[in-house]
C-alpha cells in the first residue's frame, strides 16, 4: 500500500468502524512469524518509521521511530512479552538512537535500555530537570503499599531554601537555608 499526494493536502489513511454497535475501531496489525522455531528475544516485530526529503542526502531519510519487538524467550503456550522502542536521530545524523523504552513488564526507560525500576532515567548526564510552572515546586516520593508514607522535597521560592522532609505534615526534618547552598 502506497499513498502519495502530489497537492498541499496530507494523503490519508483510514481505518473505519461505522458498525451501529461502536465497539471497536480499527486496527493495523504486524505480524512476525518462524514456523520451525519460537520466536526469540530481540525479534522485530514491526516498526512504524517517520522519514522526510532530504534534497542534500540521498533522498528519504529516517527521523523517527517506534518499534515493537519480542521481549524475552518464548517458553510455550500463550508466551509473547513485547516491548516497544522509542527511536529519534540527532541533528546532522542519519543514525537512529534508542530514546525511551517500555519494557514487557511494564517498566519504563529512559535514556536506558533496560530499565530497573518502574521508572528509571538514564543517560550521559547525572542530572534529571523536573520543571514546574509553580511558585513553590516539589516532588513527592510516597509509598504504594504503606498510604501516607513518602518524602518530600520543597523549595521554597521566597526564601529560596530547600526542605527535605517525611511524611505529608508542614515540618521538615532538613531544611537546606539558601546562604548555605551553592548555586553555581
Amino acid at each position: 500500500l502506497h499513498v502519495k499526494s502530489s497537492t498541499n493536502d496530507k494523503p490519508w489513511v483510514i481505518i473505519e468502524n461505522t458498525s451501529t454497535s461502536q465497539q471497536d475501531g480499527g486496527n493495523i496489525l504486524f505480524r512476525n512469524a518462524d514456523t520451525d522455531t519460537q520466536l526469540g528475544d530481540n525479534i522485530i516485530l514491526g516498526d512504524i518509521v517517520f522519514q522526510g526529503w532530504n534534497t542534500a542526502g540521498p533522498g528519504y531519510e529516517s527521523a523517527c521511530m517506534i518499534r515493537a519487538r519480542k521481549d524475552g524467550a518464548t517458553g510455550g503456550d500463550d508466551d509473547m512479552g513485547g516491548e516497544l522502542a522509542f527511536y529519534t536521530t540527532d541533528d546532522g545524523t542519519t543514525i537512529l538512537d534508542q530514546r525511551m523504552c517500555i519494557r514487557e513488564d511494564g517498566k519504563v526507560g529512559i535514556g536506558t535500555a533496560i530499565p530497573l525500576t518502574a521508572l528509571h532515567i538514564g543517560g550521559d548526564s547525572h542530572h534529571v530537570l523536573i520543571d514546574v510552572d509553580s511558585a513553590d515546586p516539589y516532588i513527592r516520593l510516597t509509598s504504594t503499599s504503606n498510604a501516607g508514607e513518602g518524602a518530600t522535597i520543597l523549595y521554597d521560592s521566597g526564601s529560596e531554601d530547600l526542605y527535605i522532609g517525611v511524611g505529608y505534615g508542614t515540618g521538615a526534618d532538613i531544611i537546606f537555608k539558601s546562604q548555605y547552598l551553592d548555586t553555581s
